[in-house]
C-alpha cells in the first residue's frame, strides 16, 4: 500500500485495546468518528516483545501517518507509564512516540500526541 499522506477525514488517530491476549489497533479520522475506522488489525500480544514493535509493523503495513494516538490498557497508567498486569511490557508514552511515530513515517518531525489509559470499561476509544 502506498503511504497515505492525507486524508479527507481530517487528522487521524490510532486507537488500541492492549490486553495480554491480544492487542487490537484501528485508525479514525477525526471526520468520520469512532464507528468507521480506516482500517483495523488484530495481533496475538504474547507474539511481540513490545507495544512499540506492534505499532511500528502495523503503521509500516497500513502506510498511514498518524497525528493522535490513544491505548486502553490492561493496568493502572501513572504518569504516561503502564507496567500491564498480563504482559512483561513496560509501556512509557513517551518512547512510544519516539519509537513509533518517527520509524513509521520516517520523519522524525512528525507530531504525535499520544495518552494512555487504565481501561475502566470495554471499547472506550472516543
Amino acid at each position: 500500500m502506498s503511504t497515505q499522506e492525507a486524508t479527507p477525514g481530517g487528522p487521524l488517530l490510532l486507537a488500541g485495546d492492549i490486553g495480554g491476549t491480544k492487542t487490537e489497533l484501528a485508525i479514525y479520522a477525526f471526520a468520520t468518528g469512532p464507528h468507521e475506522p480506516l482500517v483495523s488489525e488484530r495481533y496475538p500480544s504474547t507474539q511481540y516483545a513490545s507495544l512499540e514493535e506492534i505499532v511500528r509493523l502495523f503503521l509500516t503495513k497500513t502506510g498511514y501517518h498518524v497525528e493522535y494516538a490513544c491505548f486502553d490498557v490492561a493496568g493502572p497508567v501513572i504518569e504516561g507509564r503502564a507496567r500491564l498486569t498480563n504482559l512483561p511490557w513496560l509501556l512509557d508514552e513517551h518512547v512510544l512516540r519516539a519509537r513509533s511515530a518517527s520509524k513509521a513515517s520516517g520523519s522524525s518531525t512528525t507530531y504525535w500526541r499520544s495518552l494512555m489509559r487504565y481501561r475502566t470499561w470495554r471499547r472506550a476509544i472516543w
